[in-house]
Parts: structure tokens; sequence; C-alpha cells
């Protein structure tokens, strides 16, 4: 016929299907790959099938509430790392600060052992919440973006190299603010007279501003290798420890699977609602083996630190390399490693009851917001 074809009155429907054989016609797939329209009255074409979506990234809420977790934590186990080993601590400053060997009942009764503490926590809290927390932020994003675009620039690092950049970006943005406390702590510690507000007053008569970063460089020096050599060996001893726990777990936990472009706790994450974690003794002694190894082989660094912070404004000259090669000259090699043993039995027990908290508060807030609640920090 020519024109158009008028479309059958409604009784004829049934009867034109079945004089061709077909109550519902077979569909064609055309050479585009997508399923032809069924030309039938009141029978829509069936939706096309969504297509597969990348991983979602973490949405800025839920990126905004892990931040505050992780500087809370942080915030929370420096505190208490801090007022539970500050003795020792003193004990290690005084016996680096000395150009003689001093010994440990000698440093003991030199003064008050918690001289300078108020100082050391009003830097020190702000100081752990910034480079640890900021580490644990950054560090979850870097891996995130990895996971969800491996070919990135960040995709192709190792879960180490990431780890090493959110060490190194935490550390250098702590010691802007740690650094002026720092100094007026170690100088209490190691007998300038006046108290904390004393120290503060003689160093800004003497330089200013600029008397408060005395031995900047310093710190920088031994704090970044510090902390990189410290949380790369915490998150292996981790990843190592939890993928032995996992192993042994019920098949309902050994869900995560641990690769190495995802972290020990990303990776425990995938086992769904029976999670694998690291509790807060776990943590305890792990961070404790961690901070013991970095303790020892930082000594160095932490004693050039010590004499920089510690002198008159202008008597040590040449910075971090001056400072090591007088030493050298005048106490040897020993003259480096001063303060070995009290500084391991101060940092070992510091990371041990640092990641025992850290890792117990920040399971607690997170075990709040899987359950409904809000993260109230």
């Amino acid at each position: 016929m020519a024109g158009s074809v008028s479309a059958p009155p409604p009784n004829r429907l049934p009867l034109i299907a079945v004089r061709l054989g077909r109550l519902h016609p077979r569909r064609r797939v055309p050479p585009t790959g997508r399923p032809a329209v069924v030309a039938l009255r009141g029978v829509p074409p069936p939706p096309p099938p969504p297509p597969p979506s990348p991983r979602a990234a973490p949405s800025g809420g839920s990126f905004l509430v892990g931040a505050r977790v992780n500087l809370f934590a942080s915030a929370t186990a420096r505190a208490v790392s801090i007022i539970a080993t500050y003795p020792i601590d003193t004990l290690k400053t005084r016996m680096q600060a000395a150009t003689a060997p001093l010994s440990i009942p000698t440093a003991a009764s030199a003064g008050p052992l918690y001289a300078g503490a108020g100082s050391a926590l009003v830097t020190n809290i702000p100081y752990g919440a910034l480079t640890f927390g900021l580490y644990e932020t950054l560090r979850g994003a870097l891996n995130d973006a990895a996971a969800a675009a491996p070919g990135s620039p960040i995709g192709q690092l190792p879960s180490m190299a990431r780890t090493v950049i959110a060490a190194v970006v935490g550390d250098v943005t702590g010691s802007l603010w740690l650094t002026p406390g720092e100094l007026i702590k170690q100088k209490v510690q190691a007998g300038w007279p006046g108290g904390a507000l004393g120290v503060a007053r003689r160093m800004w008569a003497q330089g200013g501003v600029g008397a408060f970063y005395q031995g900047y460089s310093s710190q920088v020096a031994r704090d970044v290798p510090f902390r990189v050599i410290q949380l790369v060996t915490y998150e292996e001893l981790r990843r190592l420890y939890l993928a032995a726990k996992v192993s042994r777990a019920p098949p309902s936990k050994a869900a995560a699977v641990l690769s190495a472009s995802t972290s020990a706790v990303d990776a425990a994450k995938a086992a769904g609602s029976a999670k694998v974690a690291i509790t807060g003794v776990e943590g305890m002694l792990l961070g404790a083996v961690a901070g013991s190894f970095t303790a020892a082989v930082t000594t160095p660094l932490d004693v050039v630190k010590t004499r920089m912070m510690t002198a008159e404004a202008g008597v040590l000259t040449g910075g971090v390399p001056g400072v090591v090669r007088q030493v050298l000259r005048e106490e040897g090699v020993r003259g480096l490693a001063r303060g070995l043993g009290p500084r391991v039995i101060y940092i070992g027990p510091s990371c041990a009851i640092f990641f025992a908290v850290f890792e117990g508060v920040k399971g607690h807030l997170r075990r709040g917001k899987e359950g409904g609640g809000k993260v109230r920090v």
C-alpha cells in the first residue's frame, strides 16, 4: 500500500501476531551492538543496562569526617604519650646537651624531671595532630586516588612511596609549629633559668622571632628521616601482621585481600561487616618495635638537634654539617651516639603508647560512625 500504513484495529492485533507465529517477536541485534526497539504498541523497550561505574571517590563529607577522626586521635595519642614518658626525655636531653659523659643518676638530680612539660604539651598536641593526622589523611587520599586510577602517576607509585610522601608533607608542616616550643622545652630541660616564660622572654630579647627557629634545619633534618623510617617500618609491620591475622581468621573475616596498592587498614575494610583490624594492644607492640628501631638509627641526628637548640645564639656555626664536624673533632664517633640508651627507652614506649591510643581512639570513633552515630570531635 502506498503512503503510511495505518495501525490495525485493536481487536486484530492478536490475529496478526498469531499469523506471524510470534506473540513476542524476537529482537535482532544491529551491528552497533544495541538491541533493536520492538515496534509493538503499548510495550516500551527495556532500558539499556547501566554502564559499569568506576570506584567512587570519597565524598567531601566523608573525607572531612575521616580527617577529623585522624586529627583527634593523633592529638589524644600525642598528649598521653608525652605525659607518660616525659621524665625519660628530660634525662636524654641532659645527657646529650653535656659535652662530657653524664650518668643517668647525675642527669636525674640536675632538676625536676617534668621541667618544661607545659610548653611541651602546648606545642606537641597540635604537632601530633598536624603531623600524624595529616599523614593518615593524605596517605588515605593517595591510596584512594591510586585505586580509582591505576594508570595515573599516583597509581603507578609503589605503596611505600605514597607512605613516604605523606610522611614528609606531614612532618615538614608540623615542624613549623613544633620548633619554637621544642626550643623552649629543651633549654628548660638543659637548665636555663626562669622557666618556660623566662626562657621565651630571653630568646625574644636575643633575636626576636628568628630566635624561636634556632635549629629549625636540625629539627627537620632529624624529624623527616625519623618519621619516614618510623612510619614505613610501622606500616610494613602492620601489613605483615594483618596478613597473618587474616590468614588465621574464619572465612567470613578472611575476605580482606592485601595488595601492594592498599594499606593494611584499607585492605581490612574489604572484610565486610566482620572486619579484621589492629587492636590497641597490637598497635602498641608494633609501635614499640618500629619506634625503638627508628630511635636507634636516628640518634646522631638527635644529638645534633639538641646541641643546636640548647646552645646560646651564635655559639654554634655552620649549621648541621658544622655541628657534626665539631662533635666528631672534639668527642669522636661516640659523641654522636650520646644518649642512645635513654633515647631508645624513651622513644620505644612513647611510640607504643602513641599507636595504642591512636588505634584505639580511631577505632572507637569509626565504630560509632558505622553504627549510625555522629562523630563528634
